[in-house]
């Protein structure tokens, strides 16, 4: 009984770790147990482009081949990234985006990181179809986060801040989809409404 015990130990730790993911990791320089995805990434930001290899869940690599992109004034970033599941699968390098055009959609942003009036009207480019608002962690500092962003950024940044620092969201991200929507007054200006309705409401 006891060898039969010890043989399905053995069994189960072979299988265990014959089925962990082994992906190229660009913090590690080596290859490391992933069991999400394998990803590429390539990416264009404010500070340079440079290429990225990391671990995502499926949240972020489905649909496979997507573009993130974000512009908050002071920071912004256009990332490609590619997914894979097999071993050592993201060891190439993969295309950088191409460049994109301004887009009709218009957001509020900040002059820069220190700002505590964010009301600088930006343009929106390329796959940036959403006005974000929200608060970053950045080196131990809450900085305000206004600006354009593409829907995809919209709910998956824990893993994404991987990506950029600026993804590191304390507050939101929220999200919306109209010209300068991310502005302080709109959300302040929607209780109005209400409070009007509660004063008629007192008053009779």
């Amino acid at each position: 009984m006891m060898k039969l015990i010890l043989s399905l130990a053995l069994i189960w730790m072979l299988s265990s770790t014959a089925g962990a993911l082994q992906c190229q990791n660009t913090q590690n320089s080596s290859l490391v147990d992933c069991n999400k995805y394998c990803a590429a990434a390539a990416i264009q930001s404010s500070s340079g482009e440079q290429q990225s290899k990391l671990c995502l869940s499926s949240s972020v690599c489905k649909p496979n081949n997507q573009t993130f992109s974000y512009n908050i004034g002071f920071s912004n970033l256009t990332a490609f990234v590619h997914c894979c599941n097999t071993n050592d699968c993201n060891r190439q390098n993969v295309s950088y985006p191409v460049v994109q055009e301004t887009n009709k959609l218009q957001c509020l942003t900040c002059d820069d990181d220190q700002s505590t009036v964010c009301n600088k009207i930006e343009w929106c480019v390329g796959v940036q179809d959403r006005c974000i608002s929200g608060s970053v962690m950045v080196s131990n500092n809450i900085k305000k986060a206004f600006g354009c962003a593409s829907k995809n950024l919209c709910g998956d940044t824990p893993e994404l801040r991987y990506l950029d620092v600026y993804l590191n969201f304390t507050n939101g991200p929220k999200c919306c989809g109209t010209n300068r929507c991310n502005s302080a007054w709109t959300v302040k200006l929607s209780v109005v409404p209400f409070l009007l309705g509660l004063i008629l409401l007192v008053a009779r």
